[in-house]
C-alpha cells in the first residue's frame, strides 16, 4: 500500500480520483479504520480530513491506500489478514 501523510493540502491532491482501499492510523501507528472508496480515494480522504466522516479520522497521522478494480473484495480480504495477524476485527467503513 502507499502511504501518505495527512496533514497537508498537498496529500490530498497527490490522492488518485479512482477506486481503492485505505487504511487511517494515528501516530502511533493504531489502526484507526479501514475502508473502500468505490469511486474516489481522493474525494473519500477530503471528506475524513475535514471532519465530515466523525472526528475519529480527521486526527489520522497517515493513510495507507491501494487502488483496486474491487475495493470491497480486495477491503474483506485485508480485514481477513488484520483479524489473523492482531486476533480481531479492524474497524471498518465501507463507501
Amino acid at each position: 500500500m502507499n502511504i501518505c501523510w495527512c496533514s497537508t493540502a498537498e496529500a490530498i491532491d497527490a490522492t488518485p480520483e479512482a477506486p481503492g482501499v485505505f487504511a487511517f492510523f494515528d501516530g502511533s501507528g493504531e489502526l484507526l479504520l479501514l475502508g473502500s472508496a468505490a469511486k474516489s480515494l481522493k474525494a473519500t480522504f477530503a471528506s475524513h480530513w475535514k471532519g465530515y466522516e466523525g472526528r475519529r479520522t480527521c486526527g489520522a497521522s497517515h493513510v495507507a491506500w491501494e487502488l483496486h478494480a474491487q475495493p470491497l473484495v480486495r477491503e474483506a480480504e485485508l480485514a481477513a489478514e488484520y483479524a489473523k495477524k492482531f486476533g480481531r476485527i479492524a474497524r471498518r467503513q465501507t463507501g
